[in-house]
């Protein structure tokens, strides 16, 4: 599935959170939004997912425009928000075969893709599965929830902050699943202030900053063919000053 943002716009009141975006999602490569808190990703996700429509500009999808994005679509596209939106009162089992009805799984895959994303992420997966959202800690919540947004093998994967609240070996096998995902016809775009993975997965790098894109190329021209680290790369894009990270307290 092919996206692409046209000169698009959001103010919440007063305030201009995207101005004048434009950005095309090609199918079958992997992007990474950098940017602060507050620069406008999470707002980027949910116009994308149309849970918000841009004040001006459009979104197409396949090089369509549409005022309501068809089911067909929907059906196409995988999301992992920040927070998590989780039906915590359900158990891990009944919100995975919940989203799984939802985008009409046909019950013996969705048995099969459920049991092995599960394995995958948790040693005692299945008694995780018993456990209500509710008393699962934040990291474990997170992997649930990245499991009911690969269940239906979507085209194009979207994920804001993934390896947040993640431990190290968690994190690790979740940069490994999306690298062996990603194929010629998958798109992954995802947020992530946690810059160890980035290597490995080897996006395009689209900075957001003041409103707009400051920056939208290849992971080697991001550190200059690796001469120097994704975190230096950030802070020079940014034009942050180290200096100004420091503070001396009495």
């Amino acid at each position: 599935m092919q996206l692409s943002v046209n000169n698009a716009t959001k103010k919440y009141g007063k305030k201009t959170v995207l101005d004048q975006v434009s950005i095309d999602f090609n199918q079958g490569n992997c992007y990474c939004i950098l940017g602060v808190n507050g620069a406008g990703k999470s707002t980027l996700f949910n116009l994308l997912m149309q849970f918000i429509m841009a004040d001006a500009g459009t979104i197409t999808y396949d090089g369509h425009h549409f005022p309501v994005l068809p089911s067909a679509y929907k059906k196409r596209m995988g999301y992992l928000s920040e927070p998590l939106h989780l039906l915590e009162e359900l158990s891990a089992e009944q919100y995975l075969q919940f989203i799984g009805k939802l985008y009409e799984v046909v019950p013996k895959i969705l048995e099969e893709r459920k049991e092995k994303i599960m394995h995958f992420l948790f040693e005692d997966y299945q008694e995780v599965l018993r456990k209500r959202m509710a008393t699962l800690s934040s990291g474990m919540k997170k992997k649930v929830a990245f499991a009911g947004a690969i269940l239906h093998s979507p085209e194009f994967l979207l994920l804001d902050e993934p390896f947040s609240t993640l431990d190290p070996i968690s994190g690790k096998k979740l940069c490994n699943f999306l690298s062996s995902y990603l194929n010629e016809q998958r798109t992954i775009v995802f947020s992530s202030h946690n810059l160890e993975y980035l290597e490995a997965l080897n996006p395009v790098i689209i900075i957001l900053d003041e409103s707009g894109i400051q920056y939208n190329a290849s992971l080697a021209d991001f550190t200059k063919n690796h001469s120097q680290s994704i975190s230096q790369s950030l802070m020079e894009k940014l034009k942050i000053n180290d200096s100004s990270t420091v503070m001396q307290w009495d």
